[in-house]
């Protein structure tokens, strides 16, 4: 049982984030640079049935989303990757799922290379002082973006409104110039691959359209997280799956499929686009989407290892919060610093990535399973959720769906991209967790259900 008398580093998180703040966290985690260099892939797969890909990506992933969004309903929580499944399942699966979900947070570094070499693109035009080396560049990115960090989740959700509207209204424009320039006959051969092209596009596209479903991180510092963590998940991929709809029938109707199948977006936003326009998009869509994802992350990628310190599963002391700024300090320096080591010691992060997007993938089926657990064994805490599936049939049909999809994903990542030195991190990585576990787990505070769900 719980010490009550412990105070937890978690309660002293300010709750001070709003729905439109938590829906632009969303929104960001969805739209992003990868519409730039995939939907030219897709094409590649599917042709002028690109849309049709991206519509089939994006239901999949608010399928997905469902389990995510009544977990948040009914068990508002910060750190509900790690949270949950503590709860539900057992302390052990619950550490474990996170020290997987951890490894996510190493793609800053590959963020803030990727943001680097955008910014270097328009170097010709800038003063010989202003041209920084990309490791300097990138490294200037990333301590930005700590120390915004540092400074407070409320400030970093609007810094991250004011990227999310930059990036939408680049998107937004690409769409409305391109879309008078669609020839109809470009459409006059849907899926020319026939479905299993439909399937490998939509498959690839999965990474585009999912993401919103980190904003479960956040519960604790919001106002209203039962009611607005739901509306952030489905609201955030069903504006995207709008966006990206209407942004890739541009891609695939303005000029020949031929000419732009395997080709980054880019290459049809400069023929529809004047030079300013072009330059807008360029940067809105490009760079600051990516400096996006990087704030985002920052903000939700130490809540899940906070509430394990509580826990005891790691040292209380680096879950401390800042008394003025409401944040986790200690913990927001480890999170920089497994960006800059990387960028610092020229390693390539590549592997690196891949695993950790594996393993990202991994964790979200156990919240999946999670879900099941909660209607199974806890329906009246199931029931408090403001949204939640009625009907027992469809709620078991969308939880298999959900877990089904995401294994093919970890599956046809595993295929594509793993190679045997990602394996191999993945099980090292694995190993150090189960150490830890077994070093830390009988001081660990074995915590109630009750002490994740809000009083009726």
């Amino acid at each position: 049982m719980v010490d009550r008398k412990i105070t937890r580093n978690t309660d002293s998180l300010k709750k001070e984030l709003s729905l439109p703040m938590v829906f632009c966290v969303a929104l960001k985690q969805v739209v992003g640079g990868g519409v730039i260099a995939l939907t030219g892939v897709a094409i590649g797969l599917t042709g002028a049935g690109v849309p049709f890909a991206y519509a089939l990506a994006a239901m999949t992933s608010i399928m997905a989303g469902i389990p995510f969004a009544i977990m948040s309903s009914a068990m508002p929580v910060t750190g509900g990757t790690y949270t949950w499944p503590t709860r539900l399942i057992s302390p052990l699966s619950g550490f474990l799922t996170l020290w997987f979900f951890f490894l996510t947070n190493v793609a800053l570094s590959l963020y803030a290379i990727t943001a680097a070499n955008c910014i270097a693109v328009f170097y010709p035009g800038f003063p010989e002082w202003l041209r920084l080396p990309q490791t300097a560049m990138a490294f200037i990115i990333l301590t930005a973006f700590y120390l915004l960090n540092m400074s407070g989740a409320k400030l970093t959700a609007k810094v991250g409104m004011v990227l999310t509207l930059i990036m939408a209204s680049a998107i937004l424009l690409f769409i409305t110039t391109g879309l008078p320039a669609v020839q109809a006959e470009n459409f006059s051969e849907l899926l020319p691959n026939g479905f299993s092209g439909l399937i490998s596009a939509a498959g690839i596209l999965l990474f585009t359209t999912g993401g919103a479903a980190m904003v479960g991180e956040l519960g604790g510092e919001m106002k209203n997280p039962g009611r607005d963590i739901p509306i952030a998940i489905i609201g955030a991929t069903s504006i995207a799956a709008v966006a990206y709809i209407l942004a890739s029938s541009v891609a695939a109707g303005v000029l020949p499929i031929s000419e732009v199948a395997n080709k980054p977006l880019t290459l049809v936003a400069e023929h529809i686009m004047s030079r300013g326009q072009f330059l807008y998009f360029s940067i809105g869509a490009g760079i600051i989407s990516i400096l996006g994802i990087i704030n985002t992350q920052m903000l939700w990628g130490s809540k899940s290892l906070l509430v394990a310190c509580d826990d005891n599963w790691l040292p209380r002391k680096l879950a401390s919060v800042n008394k003025r700024f409401g944040t986790p300090h200690y913990l927001l320096t480890i999170l920089y610093l497994i960006g800059v080591l990387p960028i610092a010691l020229n390693l390539s992060v590549k592997e690196i990535s891949i695993a950790s997007g594996i393993t990202g993938v991994v964790a979200q089926v156990v919240i999946i399973v999670c879900c099941f657990v909660l209607y199974r064994n806890h329906k009246d805490i199931y029931d408090r959720g403001t949204f939640k599936v009625r009907s027992k049939p469809l709620l078991m049909t969308i939880i298999a769906i959900a877990f089904l999809l995401n294994c093919f994903l970890v599956i046809m990542m595993f295929i594509s991209e793993a190679s045997l030195m990602t394996a191999v991190l993945i099980g090292g990585w694995l190993v150090v967790g189960i150490v830890i576990a077994a070093i830390r787990r009988k001081g660990i505070l074995e915590n109630t259900i009750e002490s994740a769900v809000p009083s009726p």
